[in-house]
Parts: structure tokens; C-alpha cells; sequence
């Protein structure tokens, strides 16, 4: 079986509060960062009816309501139930007008019709809705998020050890003897610019130097420059 199946099989079979967790977190790498699961008890493995079982504050004043369901029949009869709710301004307490985008997650599949059907109710309420089902779930977690099929579904799509540019740093931090690298960088400005000049013409930099001088510290902040800079590019990095 392809690791791909596992995963949607898995998926298939995950209960609600640990669906959500995993959802939390995807949502989380996609960029949603200010989300406040509020379906789920803190610091266990149950949730709590309410509306929306996550709520995300955006910078401009407004939200993103989630909610989630592993229910494997009348999906979108249930997802029109719960956007009715959270149009209820009575029921949310924030004005439909504040309520940017609306994500839906689950993992089953939806057919054109019901995801149209789910799509027009947003849109007559002047929102963004955003579905994602067990496909597009189960392809992010088996190309882009290896680290969330572990933790949550206990499947090892690769050895762990090519991660992102954040996990990198947190996993880097935890050794005993590591000097932090999430500090503020300053006084090399000299250093970057060459690096990245060089980076225009080059596909391959090497750094060196003896133990302790920056070297890691100095190639991560080039990396995170030149992403910033080319946002087409990708930052990995390779752990131990």
C-alpha cells in the first residue's frame, strides 16, 4: 500500500477531537496563526459543541470561522447546518460582515454540487469559503507536512530529517549545547550582501569557518532574505 493510501485511510478513520487537532495544525503551517481552537478541552482529547470550533483572528480586524466534521454521510447537509450557525450573529456574537473567510474541513469526499451548494450560501453572505476534504488534506500531509502525518497518524512518509526552515530552528533549539537560532541578527550586513549576490549566479555557496563563529545562524538568515526576496523558491534544510 502506497503511503498515500495509508494516509487516506487513516484519515478515514481518525476521531473527531484528533481530526481537529491535525486540522488546527495544518491550518496553522498554511499560514493561519492566531487560531483559537475553541471546540476542543485544553489539554486533552475531547471537544465541546459550540460555533465555530476554531476561530482565527486575522490583523485586519476580522476572523476566519472553521469547522470541522468526520461524518461519512450527509456532509453537506451538516455543513449547511453549521454555516447557518455561523451566520447567527445571536448565536457568534461577531457580525456576519467581520466574518472573512469560512473554512471547511473534513474527511470524506464532497461531489461538485454539494461543494458549489455550500459555496453560494458563503457568497450570499458576501464571504470566502475555503473546503478542504480528504484529498486535498491527505496530498499536503504526504508532500508539504511529513511531520503531521507522524504526529497525528503515526505514518513515516520520509526519515524526517529534510524539514522547513521554522522546524528546522525549533528541532535545532531543543539540543543541550545548541546556541538559539531564532535570535535578532545584526552586524553582518557585508556577509549577507555578498551571499546573495552570489546566489544570483550560482547554485552552490559553501560556508566556513571554525565551531562557533555563526555559520548556521548566518546561512539561515540568508536563506529566510533570499525567500522573502523570491518567493517561487522553497527553504529547506537538512537535519542531522
Amino acid at each position: 500500500m502506497s503511503k498515500l493510501n495509508q494516509i487516506q485511510r487513516t484519515l478515514k478513520e481518525i476521531d473527531g477531537a484528533k481530526f481537529q487537532q491535525l486540522c488546527d495544525m495544518y491550518l496553522h503551517h498554511r499560514g493561519y496563526e492566531r487560531l483559537n481552537p475553541i471546540g476542543l478541552v485544553t489539554g486533552t482529547d475531547k471537544v465541546v459543541q459550540g460555533t465555530p470550533d476554531s476561530l482565527v483572528t486575522l490583523s485586519n480586524g476580522k476572523f476566519v470561522f472553521v469547522e470541522y466534521t468526520t461524518q461519512q454521510k450527509n456532509v453537506c447537509a451538516k455543513f449547511l447546518s453549521d454555516l447557518g450557525k455561523c451566520f447567527n450573529e445571536k448565536k457568534t456574537g461577531i457580525p456576519v460582515v467581520n466574518i472573512q473567510e469560512i473554512i471547511l474541513c473534513h474527511n470524506s469526499v464532497l461531489s461538485p454540487a454539494e461543494e458549489n451548494e455550500l459555496m453560494q450560501m458563503c457568497q450570499q453572505h458576501g464571504c470566502l469559503l475555503s473546503i478542504f476534504g480528504i484529498g486535498p488534506l491527505s496530498y499536503d500531509l504526504y508532500q508539504k507536512y511529513p511531520g503531521l502525518a507522524r504526529d497525528f497518524l503515526g505514518i513515516h512518509v520520509d526519515t524526517g530529517q529534510i524539514v522547513k526552515l521554522r522546524e528546522f530552528i525549533t528541532v535545532y533549539n531543543k539540543g543541550f549545547f545548541a546556541t538559539p537560532l531564532d535570535t535578532v541578527f545584526h552586524f553582518r550586513d557585508a556577509e549577507i550582501e555578498q551571499i546573495l549576490k552570489a546566489l544570483e549566479t550560482t547554485d552552490l555557496i559553501v560556508l566556513a569557518g571554525r565551531a562557533g563563529v555563526g555559520k548556521t545562524r548566518l546561512a539561515l538568515e540568508c536563506c529566510e532574505r533570499f525567500a522573502v526576496a523570491n518567493p517561487e523558491y522553497q527553504v529547506f534544510c537538512i537535519y542531522n
